[in-house]
């Protein structure tokens, strides 16, 4: 599924017209028809409004994931000198800390399938996943 795709079913799975989701991103609805037509591409900070307001990911958006849900919140934050906490991260870390969580979602998951079958074949494992 394309950018265009994702971006038509999130906004239809929210219940927002095109007209309601430009207005809460700061763009025209025309823009929107051209997004969801695949005629245009939004640049970065576009795309993390619609994450946002879709409660969605950005992986998700531009297919880099085919799970819709959004990554949970983290304490884990990437600061530059006169930011607090809380403040939102630029799109351009939020993406990389999500490259970067589900990178490693999937090799802790590759190591549980891997611990689950050597205990399954009769092997004890130890805490540390070794034999």
């Amino acid at each position: 599924m394309q950018f265009a795709d994702r971006l038509r079913k999130m906004r239809e799975a929210r219940g927002l017209t095109q007209r309601e989701l430009a207005t809460a991103i700061g763009v025209s609805r025309q823009a929107i028809g051209l997004y969801e037509a695949g005629e245009r591409e939004p640049d970065l900070t576009t795309i993390q409004k619609l994450a946002h307001v879709l409660r969605t990911s950005i992986s998700y958006l531009v297919g880099e994931t085919d799970d819709p849900s959004p990554l949970p919140r983290s304490g884990v934050a990437a600061h530059r000198e006169g930011t607090d906490p809380g403040d939102p991260l630029d799109p351009e870390v939020q993406l990389i800390m999500e490259r970067a969580f589900r990178e490693i979602s999937r090799k802790l998951e590759e190591k549980w399938r891997q611990r689950q079958q050597g205990e399954s074949q009769g092997g004890e494992a130890s805490p540390n996943g070794r034999h």
